[in-house]
């Protein structure tokens, strides 16, 4: 291999490091990115099962206290 020849494939294999270096940094910023939008989706998900069971307990609480009355009234204790 000649000196010219070698030289130019020296260049290429650069440009081509300096490519694939260049597309790891945009894959690296993405995942890093994706990353922080799962976390977020995460917190919102936890947050609205916890909001869920609240309101679930808290109908629960009305239903039996409404059909606790609704039996004493009935029934003629009231």
């Amino acid at each position: 291999m000649k000196a010219s020849e070698r030289d130019d494939v020296l260049a290429r294999l650069d440009e081509r490091t300096n490519n694939i270096w260049r597309s790891v940094e945009k894959l690296e910023a993405h995942a890093a990115e994706t990353n922080g939008s799962i976390r977020d989706c995460i917190k919102n998900v936890t947050a609205t099962k916890e909001l869920a069971k609240l309101n679930r307990t808290i109908i629960i609480g009305i239903i039996s206290t409404a059909g606790g009355c609704l039996g004493i009234h009935l029934g003629g204790w009231w």
